[in-house]
């Protein structure tokens, strides 16, 4: 039961913690999702760190889409369709690619769960009964003050 609960508190505290409450502005906006987009001209560089000029202009035109009504989705979908899908620093969170999010999640809470119950299996190990064979070996070595045995 202990496990449950630990096991909610888990999955809330990850459901928690990945929610935003998103950016305020449009600057904000602007730039969360400048982040998630490479430079074409730089080398390891978000369009929100590079001084390029074409990163220049995708933040400019990043604005004017956000203006338009379109949707950070839907503004990452035009650049992964006219760059190729390279163009995007983080996966997409819906199709195939969502399993990049899930599979992480998936294997701690299996993780947890086979511990869990390793530990219960080790805790019914641990209430066995000593049998007849248990007692006559014990007394055996208590019986030997030396430790020797009886081969020697």
């Amino acid at each position: 039961m202990h496990w449950l609960v630990l096991g909610f508190i888990v999955i809330g505290a990850l459901i928690i913690g990945t929610r935003s409450t998103g950016p305020s502005s449009q600057e904000d906006k602007v730039q969360a999702i400048a982040r998630t987009i490479k430079c074409p001209e730089c080398e390891g560089q978000s369009v929100a760190t590079s001084g390029s000029a074409s990163s220049k202009a995708i933040r400019v035109d990043i604005g004017a889409r956000l203006r338009r009504g379109q949707s950070a989705d839907e503004i990452r979908d035009y650049y992964a369709a006219h760059y190729g899908e390279a163009i995007l620093l983080t996966p997409a969170r819906s199709g195939a690619a969502s399993l990049v999010w899930i599979i992480p999640v998936v294997a701690i809470v299996i993780a947890i769960a086979a511990l869990a119950a390793a530990f219960v299996r080790w805790r019914s190990a641990a209430d066995g009964h000593a049998t007849d064979e248990d007692r006559a070996l014990v007394a055996a070595a208590l019986a030997d003050p030396h430790g020797e045995g009886s081969g020697r």
